[in-house]
């Protein structure tokens, strides 16, 4: 196979990736989508690290490409602002391919024991999947295998105990199962019937291990019944209105649709202005609303402090008092702040916010609620720290109205179902023009919104104290990839050292 078919058969494996990642009615895909370049590693001398750059470049990019919409929020020109997405999503598929592939840099493939040339490969791909989160203030790892799958509901409750990153290997070995698959069976070896047993055995063997775990999830509470009031208010509408308007239009929707036993009412992010905080007139009226109808309304809103403002969440309680506020953590660069230039230089955005430095528990009628906002979803540390700290639910608040229609909202939101799946809490997801829903402690959603109207639901969550394994100890299953790395490290380090000696032992001619 020449370098022309190993393009395109990349290609076309990254391109059915990213469809799987599109839709929730084709994530199935994923679980034999990678077989072909698995196929071209194990049966070529090819270099790893440039099929696998090949292959999430054109993957990141054609999974992102909603990305193309959000120039056109932002700049009034709408052909410019079409071009700078381009540019942009350009720009982030190549630093999120070229993050990923460091740890294949240093791998040169000369095994010739193919299991463990793929136990290699696999544990070296979710390193780099791993290393997307961690460079802060580029940190994106939106784009993981895992987040494909979050459908399977069975399938991804070992993330309670390994994490999303663990989903990610074992559609890995899936999928180099199907290779061997495939190569054997071009070989007319009694060795292909192996390899597609040992797939299914993987998928089977761990669905079986999820329904355990789900059988023993425990809640330990009555349950609570809570509203989501989803406003739907686009930039434009949202910074054209009036702080008043706004609010009451929250308020109206809470009315017409509260119930008696309702006593928690979540608003996305941002849902209502800054001066919330501070001016009087507003904080009686939703004080006042609060007491009136005995609920507690949790709401995302601006907090000015001084000369920093932050992206923030508290709540209101029926005895006319706020809760500690939490700050966002984890900003999103360019959108929510500069990570280049100081006040003094070129602002690609004015009035940047500030970043928080804890997680704050949210006392409530219901428990203690860990908070997330918007973009740390994406961040599975964050989020069980919460847990961690004695979280009892977790609420996620997010506007996602400069993303897009529905892919965007979509592909955000299945980080939340893992998020709960890894914490073993219910996650309660606001948004302000979709996705909201509830999440059960296993993944399920019980309760979901149609995007992009004003809308509300409600349903009856269950608190809990749960800490599960993968709360305490994190991402530990890159520990062998840290071991392969450094192990392939040494070796090439002694090699080099070893070609060094033999050179300066040669004999020079004169």
């Amino acid at each position: 196979m020449n370098k022309n078919k190993y393009f395109c058969v990349v290609s076309l494996s990254a391109i059915l990736s990213a469809l799987a990642f599109y839709s929730s009615s084709l994530w199935y895909i994923i679980f034999f989508s990678i077989a072909p370049v698995f196929y071209i590693i194990l049966k070529s001398k090819c270099n790893i690290s440039i099929i696998l750059f090949n292959f999430v470049f054109i993957f990141y990019f054609i999974s992102d490409i909603w990305i193309l919409s959000i120039g056109t929020n932002y700049f009034v020109n709408k052909y410019f602002g079409m071009f700078f997405s381009f540019i942009l999503l350009l720009i982030i598929s190549f630093i999120l391919s070229l993050i990923f592939i460091l740890p294949f840099i240093i791998y040169k493939s000369k095994n010739k024991n193919i299991l463990i040339k793929i136990i290699i490969i696999s544990f070296l791909f979710i390193f780099g999947e791993w290393l997307q989160g961690q460079f802060i203030p580029f940190a994106f790892p939106w784009n993981r295998l895992c987040n494909i799958v979050v459908n399977d509901i069975k399938f991804i409750q070992s993330a309670s105990i390994f994490g999303g990153l663990f989903i990610t290997l074992l559609i890995l070995l899936i999928n180099f199962m199907l290779a061997l698959f495939l190569i054997y069976l071009s070989k007319k070896s009694l060795k292909s019937l192996i390899f597609i047993i040992t797939a299914f055995f993987i998928y089977l063997f761990n669905s079986f291990i999820g329904v355990t775990i789900m059988k023993n999830t425990k809640n330990n509470t009555e349950p609570q019944k809570v509203l989501l009031v989803q406003g739907n208010f686009s930039k434009k509408e949202k910074w054209n209105s009036q702080p008043e308007e706004i609010m009451d239009k929250y308020l109206e929707l809470t009315n017409k649709n509260l119930k008696e036993d309702i006593k928690l009412v979540v608003y996305p992010e941002t849902a209502l202005y800054g001066s919330i905080f501070d001016d009087e007139n507003f904080k009686q009226k939703l004080y006042e609303f609060c007491s009136k109808n005995n609920i507690t309304i949790l709401f995302g809103a601006q907090y000015n402090d001084e000369n920093l403002r932050y992206n923030a969440c508290a709540a209101a309680y029926p005895n006319k008092k706020y809760s500690e506020v939490y700050f966002k953590q984890i900003l999103v660069p360019f959108g929510e702040y500069n990570p280049f230039f100081s006040d003094s230089n070129f602002q690609f955005i004015s009035n940047s916010f500030s970043k928080g430095n804890k997680c704050v528990l949210i006392e409530t009628e219901i428990g203690k609620l860990g908070c997330g906002i918007c973009f740390e979803s994406v961040f599975p540390k964050l989020i069980s720290e919460n847990s961690k700290q004695g979280a009892e639910a977790i609420v996620i608040l997010t506007n996602d109205s400069w993303l897009g229609k529905s892919i965007p909202l979509y592909q955000h939101h299945s980080h939340s179902i893992l998020r709960a799946v890894e914490n073993k809490k219910y996650i309660i997801n606001c948004a302000n023009t979709g996705i909201s829903s509830v999440i059960t402690s296993n993944g399920e959603i019980i309760a979901k919104s149609d995007i992009n109207c004003s809308d509300t639901i409600s349903a009856e969550i269950f608190t809990n104290n749960n800490i599960t394994f993968y709360t305490l100890y994190g991402d530990i299953i890159i520990i062998p990839s840290c071991i392969i790395i450094i192990f392939i490290s040494i070796k090439l380090i002694y090699k080099s050292i070893f070609e060094i000696i033999l050179i300066m032992k040669k004999p020079h001619k004169r």
